[in-house]
Protein backbone atom coordinates (compact mmCIF):
# COMPACT_ATOMS: atom_id res chain seq x y z
CA UNK A 1 0.00 0.00 0.00
CA UNK A 2 1.39 3.41 -0.92
CA UNK A 3 1.85 6.26 1.54
CA UNK A 4 -0.99 8.82 1.59
CA UNK A 5 -0.38 12.07 -0.28
CA UNK A 6 -0.23 15.41 1.54
CA UNK A 7 -0.70 18.82 -0.02
CA UNK A 8 1.09 22.15 0.47
CA UNK A 9 -1.19 24.77 2.07
CA UNK A 10 0.15 27.36 -0.39
CA UNK A 11 0.76 25.86 -3.84
CA UNK A 12 -1.30 22.66 -3.45
CA UNK A 13 1.63 20.49 -4.58
CA UNK A 14 0.87 16.88 -3.63
CA UNK A 15 3.47 14.45 -2.31
CA UNK A 16 4.48 12.22 0.57
CA UNK A 17 5.38 13.50 4.04
CA UNK A 18 9.07 13.62 3.08
CA UNK A 19 8.32 16.55 0.73
CA UNK A 20 6.89 18.81 3.43
CA UNK A 21 7.38 20.53 6.74
CA UNK A 22 4.55 19.54 9.08
CA UNK A 23 3.07 22.36 11.16
CA UNK A 24 0.54 21.79 13.93
CA UNK A 25 -1.67 23.87 16.18
CA UNK A 26 -0.92 22.92 19.76
CA UNK A 27 -3.75 22.55 22.30
CA UNK A 28 -2.95 26.07 23.56
CA UNK A 29 -3.53 27.51 20.05
CA UNK A 30 0.08 28.16 19.01
CA UNK A 31 1.57 27.02 15.69
CA UNK A 32 4.53 24.66 16.07
CA UNK A 33 6.92 23.12 13.55
CA UNK A 34 6.69 19.33 13.83
CA UNK A 35 10.10 18.15 12.63
CA UNK A 36 9.47 14.49 13.51
CA UNK A 37 5.78 14.34 12.47
CA UNK A 38 4.77 13.22 15.97
CA UNK A 39 2.91 16.18 17.50
CA UNK A 40 -0.83 15.95 18.11
CA UNK A 41 -3.26 18.61 16.97
CA UNK A 42 -4.65 20.15 13.81
CA UNK A 43 -1.96 20.11 11.14
CA UNK A 44 -1.02 21.50 7.77
CA UNK A 45 1.89 20.99 5.38
CA UNK A 46 4.25 23.41 3.67
CA UNK A 47 6.47 22.22 0.82
CA UNK A 48 10.19 23.00 0.84
CA UNK A 49 9.87 25.74 -1.75
CA UNK A 50 11.15 29.10 -0.43
CA UNK A 51 8.55 30.92 -2.55
CA UNK A 52 5.77 29.04 -0.73
CA UNK A 53 7.33 30.05 2.59
CA UNK A 54 7.36 33.73 1.57
CA UNK A 55 3.77 33.50 0.33
CA UNK A 56 2.61 31.76 3.51
CA UNK A 57 4.22 34.45 5.67
CA UNK A 58 2.65 37.31 3.72
CA UNK A 59 -0.79 35.77 3.22
CA UNK A 60 -1.45 34.08 6.55
CA UNK A 61 -2.14 30.69 4.88
CA UNK A 62 -0.67 28.71 7.77
CA UNK A 63 -2.62 30.48 10.49
CA UNK A 64 -5.80 30.10 8.42
CA UNK A 65 -5.16 26.40 7.73
CA UNK A 66 -4.67 25.90 11.47
CA UNK A 67 -7.91 27.70 12.31
CA UNK A 68 -6.29 30.98 13.43
CA UNK A 69 -3.34 29.58 15.35
CA UNK A 70 -1.02 32.15 16.89
CA UNK A 71 2.34 32.36 15.14
CA UNK A 72 5.27 32.55 17.62
CA UNK A 73 8.01 35.15 17.23
CA UNK A 74 10.78 32.87 15.82
CA UNK A 75 8.44 30.71 13.74
CA UNK A 76 9.27 32.17 10.29
CA UNK A 77 13.04 32.25 10.93
CA UNK A 78 12.93 28.63 12.13
CA UNK A 79 11.05 27.62 8.96
CA UNK A 80 13.54 29.51 6.78
CA UNK A 81 16.42 27.66 8.45
CA UNK A 82 14.76 24.26 7.96
CA UNK A 83 14.06 24.95 4.29
CA UNK A 84 17.50 26.48 3.61
CA UNK A 85 19.41 23.56 5.13
CA UNK A 86 17.38 20.83 3.45
CA UNK A 87 18.87 19.08 0.44
CA UNK A 88 16.65 19.46 -2.60
CA UNK A 89 15.17 16.10 -3.54
CA UNK A 90 15.21 15.69 -7.36
CA UNK A 91 11.89 13.83 -7.17
CA UNK A 92 10.35 16.79 -5.33
CA UNK A 93 11.60 19.21 -7.99
CA UNK A 94 10.36 16.97 -10.81
CA UNK A 95 6.92 16.51 -9.22
CA UNK A 96 6.65 20.24 -8.47
CA UNK A 97 7.42 21.12 -12.11
CA UNK A 98 4.81 18.66 -13.40
CA UNK A 99 2.27 20.06 -10.91
CA UNK A 100 2.98 23.61 -12.11
CA UNK A 101 2.59 22.50 -15.74
CA UNK A 102 -0.80 21.00 -14.85
CA UNK A 103 -1.86 24.22 -13.12
CA UNK A 104 -0.72 26.24 -16.15
CA UNK A 105 -2.90 24.05 -18.38
CA UNK A 106 -5.94 24.55 -16.13
CA UNK A 107 -5.39 28.32 -16.17
CA UNK A 108 -5.17 28.22 -20.00
CA UNK A 109 -1.58 29.52 -19.92
CA UNK A 110 0.02 26.45 -21.51
CA UNK A 111 0.80 26.20 -25.22
CA UNK A 112 0.71 22.56 -26.33
CA UNK A 113 2.31 21.05 -29.45
CA UNK A 114 4.65 22.33 -32.14
CA UNK A 115 1.87 23.82 -34.31
CA UNK A 116 0.53 25.98 -31.48
CA UNK A 117 4.04 26.96 -30.41
CA UNK A 118 4.82 28.02 -34.01
CA UNK A 119 1.77 30.33 -33.93
CA UNK A 120 3.16 32.04 -30.82
CA UNK A 121 6.81 31.96 -31.90
CA UNK A 122 6.96 35.77 -32.05
CA UNK A 123 6.69 35.83 -28.27
CA UNK A 124 9.45 34.98 -25.84
CA UNK A 125 8.67 31.43 -24.77
CA UNK A 126 9.93 28.87 -22.31
CA UNK A 127 9.81 25.65 -24.35
CA UNK A 128 9.93 22.28 -22.58
CA UNK A 129 9.92 18.81 -24.10
CA UNK A 130 9.65 15.23 -22.85
CA UNK A 131 12.86 13.26 -22.39
CA UNK A 132 11.70 10.72 -25.00
CA UNK A 133 10.43 13.28 -27.53
CA UNK A 134 11.22 12.67 -31.19
CA UNK A 135 14.40 14.11 -32.68
CA UNK A 136 12.36 16.52 -34.83
CA UNK A 137 10.62 17.90 -31.71
CA UNK A 138 13.97 18.26 -29.90
CA UNK A 139 15.42 20.03 -32.94
CA UNK A 140 12.39 22.36 -33.09
CA UNK A 141 12.85 23.23 -29.38
CA UNK A 142 16.46 24.26 -30.03
CA UNK A 143 15.10 27.22 -32.07
CA UNK A 144 14.11 28.87 -28.79
CA UNK A 145 16.54 30.55 -26.42
CA UNK A 146 14.90 29.08 -23.32
CA UNK A 147 14.37 25.38 -23.94
CA UNK A 148 14.62 22.51 -21.50
CA UNK A 149 14.33 18.77 -21.63
CA UNK A 150 12.02 17.73 -18.80
CA UNK A 151 12.74 14.80 -16.54
CA UNK A 152 9.46 13.26 -17.69
CA UNK A 153 8.34 10.93 -20.44
CA UNK A 154 5.69 11.76 -23.04
CA UNK A 155 3.17 9.74 -21.01
CA UNK A 156 4.05 11.54 -17.73
CA UNK A 157 3.88 14.96 -19.40
CA UNK A 158 0.52 14.10 -20.99
CA UNK A 159 -0.85 12.84 -17.66
CA UNK A 160 0.30 15.97 -15.82
CA UNK A 161 -1.80 18.15 -18.11
CA UNK A 162 -4.74 15.74 -18.33
CA UNK A 163 -4.52 14.90 -22.01
CA UNK A 164 -4.92 11.33 -23.26
CA UNK A 165 -2.94 11.89 -26.47
CA UNK A 166 0.84 11.99 -26.58
CA UNK A 167 2.20 15.45 -25.74
CA UNK A 168 5.89 15.83 -26.57
CA UNK A 169 6.39 19.58 -26.28
CA UNK A 170 4.82 22.50 -24.40
CA UNK A 171 5.57 26.18 -23.87
CA UNK A 172 4.76 29.07 -21.57
CA UNK A 173 5.12 32.81 -22.10
CA UNK A 174 8.58 33.44 -20.67
CA UNK A 175 7.69 36.21 -18.23
CA UNK A 176 4.60 34.46 -16.81
CA UNK A 177 4.59 33.44 -13.16
CA UNK A 178 4.48 29.76 -14.13
CA UNK A 179 7.51 30.09 -16.41
CA UNK A 180 9.51 32.02 -13.82
CA UNK A 181 8.74 29.45 -11.14
CA UNK A 182 9.60 26.48 -13.38
CA UNK A 183 12.86 28.13 -14.48
CA UNK A 184 13.83 28.72 -10.87
CA UNK A 185 13.24 25.03 -10.14
CA UNK A 186 15.15 23.90 -13.26
CA UNK A 187 18.19 25.97 -12.31
CA UNK A 188 18.54 24.55 -8.78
Amino acid sequence: MSEPLRSCCVCRFKGTKANFVHIVKSPDGIAAIDIHNKLQGRGTYLCFDPVCLETAEKSGNISRALKNAQIPENFWNDLRNIIATRDVNPDFTRAKILTLIGLARRSKSLIIGTDNIKQDSGKKLLVMFANNASESVKSFAQNFRDNFQLDATIEELSNSIGIASSVQIIALINNSGFAKKIKSLLHK
